[in-house]
């Protein structure tokens, strides 16, 4: 955690100091434990050390849509201490073991913090929120194509895109990705099979590699 964006440009006095007035708390969670219920209200925020989380919405049908997921280094509840009411929208599940430290959401407001280290904090959470912004866009990207296939096309390059290569790793297996897009899982796995056969693509579990480029130049004119 120590090297995560939020102490970014930190010196090790600073760190130190912010350990020091702060309450950090190390959480083992198994997978499948719920983190966050909807409509809980948070104190804290969360980094995520070791594992995955998904943020997800269940309705009376027994349906889920898996609005995000949070991989290691990235931050779960960084938005919400800063709202009006601090309730969480979603549920959050653990999708693996996953080993979280809790924040006191006091780090950003505590008096017995300095005033400079504070501002720094400040900004470096504003910078994580904006990039945390421009994930959630991807969904809306996603559903925003009418088509399977641009929606799987445009989510593989987003995640092309994320991680610098069109060799990547996701954190969902077939039913949360079918989930995520707000597909059919059975469909879902027709679609990438055709595409494995056309040499777009190579897909194994969770691994994906972007054989034709052409998928992520072409995406902003899918159907």
């Amino acid at each position: 955690m120590r090297n995560s964006l939020l102490f970014d440009r930190f010196t090790e006095a600073e760190y130190d100091a912010l350990i020091g007035a702060s309450d950090f708390e190390s959480i083992a969670s198994p997978a499948d434990s719920i983190i966050l219920y909807e409509g809980d209200e948070v104190g804290r925020f969360w980094h995520i050390d070791e594992g995955s989380l998904h943020a997800v919405r269940q309705y009376y049908d027994g349906s889920v849509d898996l609005v995000q997921s949070y991989n290691p280094e990235d931050y779960l509840g960084l938005d919400l201490i800063f709202t009006r009411t601090r309730r969480s929208p979603l549920q959050v599940v653990a999708a693996s073991d996953t080993r979280l430290t809790a924040i006191n959401s006091d780090i950003f407001f505590s008096t017995a913090i300095d005033a400079e280290i504070r501002e720094k904090l400040v900004r470096n959470a504003l910078r994580l929120l904006a990039n945390e912004s421009i994930r959630k866009q991807v969904k809306i990207d996603v559903l925003y194509k009418r088509s399977l296939r641009a929606r799987i096309c445009v989510f593989l390059c987003h995640m092309r895109d994320r991680f610098g290569s069109e060799d990547f790793e996701i954190n969902m297996n077939r039913e949360q990705l079918a989930q995520y897009l707000g597909v059919n899982r059975s469909a879902l796995s027709n679609e990438i099979s055709k595409m494995r056969d056309e040499k777009l693509i190579e897909c194994r579990k969770g691994h994906f590699v972007i054989l034709d480029t052409a998928l992520c130049d072409e995406r902003g004119h899918m159907e």
